[in-house]
């Protein structure tokens, strides 16, 4: 069994993915269009609005590097990150396990647009000029979310809440850095392509049990 503590998520039907216009404030929506050419734009790096039913899983309420839990040199040789996934998985099954769904894991970590709810706090979210802490502590399911930009979170086939640290070196202004620490967040595929060997080196994963 690898060891992690998991945490039970009850089933049910659950509403997911990036609800623009009713979850984003009009403030943090006016900063926005300065940055963003268009929402449109935007609905790129997230999840699409849905709502879905899940049967009750058990899920790792804390994510690791791959590398802590397997050694497997052939992940990092797989001819893309579908085919890397599949093998992860196929390591993690050792183990009576496997990688969440995008559903699992944006229910697993709760809230609406964030995990502590709608509010973007202003400020950055990162170092020590940062006052707010709510993205560091667990959620009411016990789930730790992954605050470090630098990393991403492996999910089956979707790589969640990280930019590489596009929100630090380009100095995003308030709220974009914000925005990378929603569950709905993900990599777009065409950032993805000819550079996921990177993105899968660093990339954490939340273990679900089989």
């Amino acid at each position: 069994m690898i060891p992690l503590e998991f945490r039970e998520i009850e089933g049910g039907k659950v509403e997911l993915g990036w609800r623009y216009d009713h979850l984003l404030p009009a403030e943090a929506g006016e900063a926005m269009s300065e940055f963003w050419p268009a929402k449109e734009y935007l609905a790129m790096f997230f999840s699409p609005q849905r709502i879905v039913t899940l049967a009750p899983f058990k899920i790792a309420t804390r994510a690791v590097p791959w590398e802590s839990l397997f050694q497997n040199d052939a992940i990092l040789e797989s001819s893309n990150y579908h085919e890397a996934c599949s093998r992860i998985d196929l390591e993690l099954a050792k183990h009576g396990c496997r990688l969440p769904t995008e559903d699992e894991f944006e229910a697993a970590a709760g809230g609406e647009l964030f995990a502590w709810g709608n509010e973007i706090p202003q400020g950055i979210p990162y170092g020590k000029h940062s006052s707010f802490t709510k993205h560091q502590a667990p959620t009411t399911n016990g789930f730790i979310l992954n605050d470090n930009p630098y990393q991403v979170e492996l999910v089956s086939t979707v790589f969640k809440m990280g930019d590489g640290g596009v929100s630090i070196c380009g100095g995003n202004a308030w709220p974009i850095a914000w925005l990378t620490l929603a569950p709905s967040y993900r990599v777009p595929e065409e950032m993805i392509d000819g550079c996921w060997e990177e993105y899968l080196e660093e990339a954490l994963i939340r273990p679900v049990l089989l």
